[in-house]
């Protein structure tokens, strides 16, 4: 167990926390705080087994990229197809805030679950939750809510088999009191997971 303070690589004052057996895929826990690469301060927690495909547990959280605050949570297993869970939020590609929530197993077509929310593409909010296997015409779901390509509030689920001709249903509805108030500012994770749930089981339906 190996715990170093002081200034370090750049002059400014920094704590690493170095636990573990580093660089041969052996358990590790490594705790870092201080301004890192860019002047500004940034913290990072690294634990588990990293760099192979186990499971693993990452904080990073700082001024990153674009000189504006960004926290993302990574858990899981990553790189290798399987199941991982990633948190991003703070203000990105666009200077406007967007949280982002990827939730399965990844880029390999199976069950997935993706929830974005900010401002996109047009400078109007939009929330989009998508859950199944994607990009291999089985069957998805999708919610989109916010004003889109029209300037007005829309929210569209769409449920089915995707991107292959076959069947599928679409319902699209203008909202003007339940989801009003979700102001990137105001935006809080229990009200969406609470709201998301509800929508969940009233539009659940067997597969088309």
């Amino acid at each position: 167990m190996a715990l170093l303070y002081g200034k370090l690589i750049n002059g400014r004052r920094t704590m690493p926390l170095l636990y573990g057996k580093q660089f041969n895929g052996k358990s590790a826990m490594a705790l870092l705080y201080g301004k890192l690469f860019n002047g500004k301060s940034i913290m990072a927690l690294l634990y588990g087994k990293q760099f192979n495909g186990k499971p693993n547990m990452a904080l990073l959280y700082g001024k990153l990229f674009n000189e504006k605050s960004v926290m993302a949570l990574l858990y899981g297993k990553l790189f290798n197809g399987k199941s991982t869970m990633a948190l991003l939020y703070g203000k990105l590609f666009n200077g406007k805030s967007i949280m982002a929530l990827l939730y399965g197993k990844q880029f390999n077509g199976k069950p997935n679950m993706a929830l974005l929310y900010g401002k996109l593409f047009n400078e109007k909010s939009v929330m989009a939750l998508l859950y199944g296997k994607q990009l291999n015409g089985k069957s998805t779901m999708a919610l989109l809510y916010g004003k889109q390509f029209n300037g007005k509030p829309t929210m569209a689920l769409l449920y089915g088999k995707q991107f292959n001709g076959k069947p599928t249903m679409a319902v699209l509805w203008k909202i003007y009191h339940a989801f009003t108030v979700w102001e990137a500012d105001q935006w809080k994770i229990y009200h969406k997971l609470t709201i998301l749930k509800i929508i969940t089981k009233l539009m659940k339906s067997p597969e088309v």
